[in-house]
Parts: C-alpha cells; sequence; structure tokens
C-alpha cells in the first residue's frame, strides 16, 4: 500500500504505526526501523488506557504527548489509513496536540463517505456500511450533538461519536480562537459529505446496498474458512439483513 500511494499520487508519505502497546512494541520498533532504512520517516503511536473516554489522560503527556510526533511541512496534510479503525482520527488529533505544543495553528477535518448522514439510519446504504464494518463492531447511530445543535437528525457511527468529546476538548481548551476546527458543534459537522444529495434514483442505490451486504457476507465466510475469522461477523450480517 506504502508503494502504491507513493506511485499513484508521486509524494513519499510519512508512516504511523498505531496502537503500540508491551505486547508488540518489540516487532512495532523492528517495523519502524525498516521503513527508515528505506527512507521513509515513521513514527510510533501508542495505545492509551482508558481512549477515547478519558480525555484529560488522551489530552496530556501520558497519551497524545507520549506519541512521537511526526513533522510535517506543507499546509495540506491527506492522512489515510489501510482500513476503518487504522488510527487515521486519532493520528490527526495526536499531531495537533503536538503542534499546539509547539506554538504552532493546525485543525481537522475527515472526508467520510459512510454513513450518509442526511439519509435515514437504517436506509440499505446505512446498513451496508454497518455489514462492511461488522468484523470490527461498527454500528451506526444517530448523533445526538447534531440534534442538540441543530434539531435536526444526522446519522453518524459509534466511533466519531465516542471520540468527538476528544475534539471538543482539544478545539475548546488548547486551539486558538478563529480555528475552524473550533466551530464544530457536532460530530457530523468534521465531516466532509454530500454524497446523499448525489441519488437520483433511490432504488437502484438500495438495491445495490442489499447486494453489498450480500457480498460482505460471502467474503467473511471466505475469511472464516482460511481460519482469519469470527462467525460473529456473520451473524452480525444477519441481523443487519433483518432489519431491511
Amino acid at each position: 500500500m506504502i508503494i502504491d500511494i507513493e506511485k499513484e499520487v508521486g509524494i513519499k508519505p510519512k508512516i504511523s504505526i498505531n496502537r503500540v502497546s508491551e505486547k508488540n512494541k518489540e516487532v512495532s520498533v523492528s517495523f519502524k526501523n525498516i521503513l527508515l532504512q528505506k527512507g521513509y520517516i515513521a513514527a510510533l503511536r501508542y495505545e492509551i488506557p482508558g481512549y477515547p473516554n478519558d480525555t484529560e489522560k488522551v489530552l496530556s503527556s501520558e497519551g497524545y504527548g507520549n506519541d512521537e510526533y511526526i513533522k510535517v511541512e506543507k499546509d495540506l496534510i491527506l492522512v489515510t489509513g489501510a482500513a476503518s479503525s487504522s488510527g487515521k482520527m486519532s493520528t490527526c488529533l495526536g499531531q495537533i496536540y503536538h503542534e499546539v505544543v509547539l506554538g504552532q495553528d493546525s485543525g481537522y477535518a475527515k472526508y467520510e463517505t459512510f454513513p450518509i448522514w442526511n439519509l435515514p439510519l437504517e436506509h440499505p446504504v446505512n446498513l451496508a456500511y454497518e455489514a462492511a464494518t461488522a468484523d470490527i463492531g461498527d454500528y451506526n447511530t444517530i448523533d445526538t450533538y447534531h440534534q442538540k445543535a441543530y434539531s435536526m437528525n444526522s446519522v453518524n457511527y459509534n466511533r466519531d461519536v465516542e471520540a468527538f468529546e476528544i475534539v471538543s476538548r482539544l478545539s475548546n481548551s488548547l486551539l486558538p480562537i478563529g480555528n475552524f476546527t473550533r466551530e464544530y458543534k457536532p460530530p457530523t459537522d468534521m465531516g466532509i459529505n454530500t454524497a446523499g444529495f448525489c441519488i437520483t434514483d433511490d432504488e437502484v442505490v438500495r438495491n445495490a446496498s442489499i447486494a453489498e451486504i450480500d457480498r460482505r457476507i460471502n467474503w467473511y465466510n471466505e475469511v472464516i474458512q482460511r481460519g482469519e475469522g469470527d462467525l460473529i461477523w456473520i451473524e452480525r450480517c444477519n441481523k443487519i439483513k433483518e432489519r431491511l
């Protein structure tokens, strides 16, 4: 993936190795050294006990402050990862924390296609997202912050809602007045997503979404047969299909 990005974009990526713990530190450091030998800049980011609920620890020298900082020079930094729950958001927020300490002013926004915030919670597109992340147990939810701020419903997913308190506290207590990140009232505000406005034939989209759920079930079955998956992934998808 690293080489593919480098070839496609023409930029040598800087690499964050996430969720480093005592259990995997040796192999993480070894991997970092391999990357360094190949000419990449790489940094270790550590698991934080109590993340994301213990915001006091997260926003301290024991949390984000314990991670290695990746020095950047450009005004716009794109962060991507191999899959869901790879630590993209945490990496961004950790970088912002370090830059606050360094006296720099930076912010954060995310390009998040799914779930689609302005479609119903039970729309097949959003259910297909749940099926696509059944292996990590993601689920869609109503953004209660959005309800409170704008008196209207918005669909988001559990991890963004759970982590929003970090964004809110980081913004309000550390970022300077005028930083655009301070304007986020609910987690939905963080996302750049107009996909819901682009649907011209809802029936086609619904049918494609149902087919995607079936495709995910088939793929999970293949992974399980290789001894690399868990039957609970299929169980979650079957429960999702009951909601169609």
